[in-house]
């Protein structure tokens, strides 16, 4: 071999090294990545497990307050106000549907004293004048 070709294969064992010591470098510090990102988990985790466990903690504590004390006068006005609501809301829901069903047994309501093509073509014809484009042709 001569000494060029030694001097250029010397090299490119060289760069060869740089790369794959590059390359490990890259892998190191892709899972130090990794393992900092699952340690920032986990510490948010245990926080919100601690954060958790005490609001739990107040709300049975404010639960058993409340379960002493009587019921307010103002508490009790609200809640029959809510079941007045209630009802009147469902008494209105039940006479939009009673006046629905009466209204769908009648039929279109301008079909009521009119012709028997303007019966049947009901939304063809807002007007008496318009049944002469019917031509008696009637929908069955």
């Amino acid at each position: 071999m001569s000494g060029a070709k030694a001097i250029e294969l010397a090299e490119q064992d060289r760069a060869i090294a740089v790369a794959e010591k590059s390359r490990a470098e890259s892998e190191a510090k892709a899972e130090a990545d990794k393992a900092r990102a699952a340690a920032v988990r986990e510490e948010e985790s245990v926080i919100t497990v601690r954060e958790t466990e005490r609001a739990e903690r107040a709300k049975a504590v404010e639960l058993i307050a409340a379960a002493d004390k009587p019921p307010s006068a103002e508490a009790i006005a609200v809640t029959v106000a809510a079941e007045a609501e209630k009802q009147a809301a469902q008494d209105k829901a039940e006479a939009l549907r009673i006046a629905a069903r009466s209204r769908s047994r009648a039929g279109p309501p301008e079909s009521q004293g009119r012709s028997r093509c303007q019966k049947y073509c009901w939304r063809r014809h807002r007007s008496s004048s318009t049944e002469s484009r019917c031509r008696g042709q009637t929908r069955r």
